[in-house]
């Protein structure tokens, strides 16, 4: 993308280079590290001194309006010399968990699509040209994915599994692999593959709990059911839900997992640990 000046001559040429992220206590920072190409233009000095974004992330049905980017080091300048020159700068953003969310909501699956609006203003011979320009930067889902794990997001949001008293057994190494994949998998969009995570999770739940036998023969709740019976009715109501990811018959071939199924059945496997060892 060109900036140009009123008169229509160029400035400089801009592009994102690289798209970061890091955890911060209050949410998440995003960079994205720019480079303008900057052209020669006489003797005299053009900079443009101020100089933000405006962020948008585009979806495959929705848009989604972010904030703006600042420049993470105010004192950078973007100006140009007797010859053309490279300047790199890097503006940054802050975002809360929640907003995170929202952007993982409109990408849903697939690649992350940035519209940036850089807007600004160009000093040059008393004039002051303004700058208003819009562009595109997509991050592909894997490069995203990558990203988010090593900004420590993920949809396993209830509880940190490490703080969890489960004991070493090859079952509980499980339920914590298989959690752990069915969030990765929600990640790339692959929701009907994260669900069947959560079937291996309860299938593991179960003989790391000790009641395989019991959860078998449930039954209907009655007025006598205590309360850990009942949440082993939940238990066994859930999994026999993500159960239908286990069948391939012409009937269950036409189940569809979205998005919202998978968050909500790795929302309740994380409080499901939570009930049961985080005493």
């Amino acid at each position: 993308m060109n900036l140009t000046l009123n008169s229509g001559q160029g400035f400089a040429r801009v592009k994102v280079e690289k798209v970061t992220g890091r955890k911060i206590l209050a949410g998440f920072i995003l960079r994205f590290e720019l480079s303008f190409t900057v052209f020669p233009l006489g003797i005299r000095h053009t900079r443009m001194i101020d100089y933000e974004a405006e962020l948008r992330i585009r979806g495959k049905s929705s848009l989604e309006e972010v904030g703006k980017l600042f420049k993470s080091n105010p004192q950078d300048i973007v100006e140009s010399f007797s010859e053309q020159r490279e300047i790199c700068c890097a503006l940054e953003i802050e975002l809360s968990r929640q907003k995170m969310d929202a952007l993982e909501q409109t990408r849903y699956s697939g690649d992350m699509v940035f519209e940036l609006n850089l807007i600004g203003q160009i000093h040059h011979n008393n004039e002051i040209s303004n700058v208003n320009q819009e562009f595109r930067h997509t991050v592909p889902q894997s490069d995203w994915v990558q990203m988010l794990s090593k900004m420590e997001y993920s949809y396993i949001n209830l509880i940190e599994i490490p703080n969890l008293q489960i004991n070493s057994s090859k079952h509980a190494q499980k339920i914590i692999d298989h959690l752990n994949t069915a969030n990765h998998l929600a990640l790339e969009g692959r929701f009907e593959q994260s669900v069947a995570q959560c079937r291996f999770f309860f299938e593991n739940l179960s003989k790391l709990i000790g009641d395989e036998e019991k959860m078998r023969s449930l039954n209907k709740k009655t007025k006598e059911s205590t309360k850990s019976e009942r949440m082993q009715l939940i238990r066994k109501a859930v999994a026999d839900l993500v159960h239908l990811t286990h069948h391939d018959d012409d009937e269950m071939a036409h189940v569809e997992w979205h998005r919202e199924d998978a968050l909500a059945l790795i929302g309740y496997c994380t409080t499901i640990l939570q009930h049961y060892f985080s005493k």
